[in-house]
Parts: C-alpha cells; structure tokens; sequence
C-alpha cells in the first residue's frame, strides 16, 4: 500500500496562507506568468514545487516540472504520474470521480468497493471505510500498482482492468528480461575472448615464440642458466644471486661478484662496464637488491683461489698418475 499523497491546488487567484510556497506565490505573480499555474505538495516528504499546464489529451490534463516529473489529471482527479519513482501507471478513477459529485447511482456507500492489485494480490476495502478512515485515503500507490472502483456486482469490469495492466507490466518485465540476457551474452563473450587471448599468450611463451628479454648467470651459480625477465615487472641483482638455486658458498668468491653491461650504442661496440659487488659485507647485499638488471646483463661470480687451485690438481694429478702407469708398464 502506498503512503505519498498528492495534495494539488490550482492556483487562479489566491491569497498568501501561511508559510512556504504559498506565501511567495502571490497573486500579482501568477497573472504575470499568463498561464494555470498547480502548486504539488508532498506533506510525507515535506516538499512541494510548482506545475505549469504541459498538455492535453480530452478530458485529461498533464501538468509538468522543469525536471520531468509530470501528473496527469481527470476532472481533478489523478489518473497517472511519471518521474515520482513511485509513479502511478494507470488507474481506472470513474468511481473516484463520481464520489465528489454525490453520484451513488453509480457507486453506492454499502456495496462500492475499492480494488488494488499488486505484484499478484488483490486487495479491497470497502467505500464506508474508505470514507469513514483516513488511513484508508492516505495510502501510497507503488509503481506498477492497479486501482479500480466499482460496485460489488462489478466483477468483471475489474478484472478486464487488471487483465490490461498485467499485460503491460508483463511486457515490461520481459523487455527487461531480454536486456539482461543479452547483457549476460556480450559479457560472456569479451569474457570467453579475454581467456582466449589469455591461454594463446600463454601457450607462446612456453613454446618460445614470444618475444622475451633475458639475462645471464655465470660463475659459480649452482646452475649455469640463461633467467627471463618478468613481464611488467623488474629483475634486480639480488633476485639473480639468491633465485634459481643461488651461488655455491664452498667455491664461489663472494668479494668478486659481477655485473657485466655491454654498450648498447653502435659506436661503442664493444665496451662492456662492469659493475663489482663484494657480498662479503652483508650491508652490500642491500645494494644488490635495488640494482635492476637489463635485457643481456651477465651476472658472473667468481671462484676463490683455493678451489682454482683444487680444480687444477683434480685435472693434473690424475694426468701424472696415467703418465707414471704408464711407464711403469713401459
């Protein structure tokens, strides 16, 4: 049930009462404007605002804000109202109409009935309590509401009514439906072409045919290898000595650690600059980890004089004991 009451008053020629809009609307003003002028309040909303005539349609008048918002209006009475938010679609106001005028030939106080029809239920109140209360007669219309006033044995008029507005709301509901799947369809699809794009770029990367900028280890690194650099992201030195297995503590020598950087001019074909890093100071490893690497950077570590020194035995010793062997069976 629906609790925003219109209250309208066309303003002819009128005196201030009161506060608010009523007492800046002054008679003098209104005749300047040349035209009806409708003073709409809203007393739950405490707001009221102005309306000028817009159009007309028979006996139905429709008057407008500035912003949109319209009313329309037979004999007085509202039959429809857009731009309210809870706006009144339709309503079938022949027994509203005919209460004002004493017409109880058409609706009579004992049987007439008022019928509302919302989302699937139908409620009635009965005209000697809508007259009686006036609860009944502050009640707010919701949008896509139904009103019909009849008479008890009026039936099936009411129900041919509420038929139509069904319809139309039905209409609306499946326009709406079909704006949501097709909206469903197209997310769907940017979606499945996204994964797709995203499953190609992945699959050329593994199979090498993307383009990729690379850097080199060297040394005595636990593996010897050839590091990609991240996407979008950057490689720095300390990633280079600490990832991919790192570097041997028992060969390599941590106060001869490298970065290798060839000139990337064509005149200076050639140059390399190096860069020293001496790790044994572990305050220099802070150093290595905001030092950024670049596409063909050589990172190499060299070993420690006692291990090129076990290195050249293990190749020498095992030549001069073949060498002895040998002449010993000579």
């Amino acid at each position: 049930m629906v609790r925003i009451i219109v209250v309208v008053l066309v303003l002819a020629d009128c005196t201030p009462d009161g506060d608010g809009p009523r007492s800046v609307l002054m008679p003098a003003m209104l005749n300047r404007q040349g035209q009806p002028t409708m003073l709409a309040e809203l007393p739950k909303l405490s707001v009221s605002a102005t309306m000028a005539l817009f159009d007309g349609n028979g006996d139905v008048q429709t008057w407008k804000l500035a912003d949109g918002v319209s009313m329309s209006f037979l004999d007085g009475v509202l039959v429809s109202s857009r731009g309210l938010g809870a706006d009144v679609m339709s309503a079938d106001v022949s027994g509203t109409r005919a209460m004002p005028a004493g017409d109880l030939a058409t609706l009579d106080r004992e049987l007439g009935t008022i019928r509302s029809y919302r989302s699937g239920d139908l409620y009635q109140t009965p005209l000697r309590d809508y007259l009686a209360r006036p609860e009944f007669r502050q009640l707010v219309l919701l949008n896509g509401d139904a009103v019909f006033a009849d008479t008890s044995h009026e039936l099936d008029r009411a129900l041919a009514f509420y038929r139509d507005q069904i319809v139309v709301i039905s209409r609306n509901r499946q326009a709406k439906g079909a704006a949501l799947a097709e909206l469903e369809q197209e997310v769907g699809l940017r979606r499945a072409k996204l994964t797709e794009t995203r499953d190609n770029f992945t699959v050329r990367s593994q199979l090498g045919a993307k383009q990729r900028d690379y850097v080199y280890l060297g040394g005595e690194f636990r593996k010897n290898a050839r590091v990609s650099l991240p996407y979008g992201q950057h490689l720095s030195l300390a990633d280079a000595l600490f990832g991919e297995g790192g570097y041997s503590t028992r060969t390599a020598d941590a106060s001869r650690i490298y970065v290798l950087r060839a000139s990337p001019k064509p005149e200076g074909f050639g140059a390399v600059t190096a860069w020293h890093l001496d790790a044994r100071d572990p305050s220099a490893l802070s150093i290595a980890a905001r030092m950024e690497l670049r596409p063909y950077d050589i990172v190499l570590i060299q070993e420690q004089p006692i291990t090129t020194w076990g290195r050249a035995l293990d190749q020498f010793l095992p030549s001069l004991v073949n060498a002895g062997l040998d002449a010993a069976n000579g």
